[in-house]
């Protein structure tokens, strides 16, 4: 609604001098909503990050933003979300199938095969085509009954 009060057919009406206070109010409000929108604003993005640095899932952290309440966005005047463990906690125990696992299961560290080592033919399907050809001997040997 940004038209030029010209080219739609006229001049912009002057308030009068009643209308002042009602249309200073309207702004004071329109000014109050707009910061309050930011702030819900940074608060939600701050609960998307803490959600994605505490081991959501990416696909769900939308899903489980828009699972808090907007009265209970709020920001501290240092910038951080407000209550911010208390929220990720309930949503890790509501929620816990959409974060990953605290602690990944263990695997043994995988080792290319040395230089100089015999092959195994288990180590044949991890080497490239490139790797194949120049060790050839060897790997012609690996695969000898």
């Amino acid at each position: 609604m940004n038209e030029d009060p010209e080219e739609i057919g006229g001049q912009p009406e002057t308030p009068t001098p009643e209308e002042i206070p009602r249309l200073r109010e309207e702004l004071r409000q329109a000014r109050e909503e707009a910061a309050s929108l930011r702030a819900r604003s940074a608060a939600a993005r701050s609960l998307r990050e803490a959600l994605a640095a505490a081991g959501a899932m990416p696909e769900a952290v939308e899903l489980l933003a828009d699972a808090v309440p907007g009265e209970r966005l709020k920001l501290t005047p240092e910038g951080a979300l407000e209550g911010g463990d208390a929220l990720l906690d309930g949503l890790r125990s509501r929620y816990g199938f959409l974060f990953s696992p605290e602690a990944p299961l263990p695997t043994a560290p995988l080792a290319p095969p040395r230089e100089g080592a015999p092959l195994r033919a288990s180590a044949l399907r991890t080497m490239s085509a490139e790797e194949i050809n120049r060790r050839w001997a060897e790997v012609r040997e690996a695969l000898k009954p």
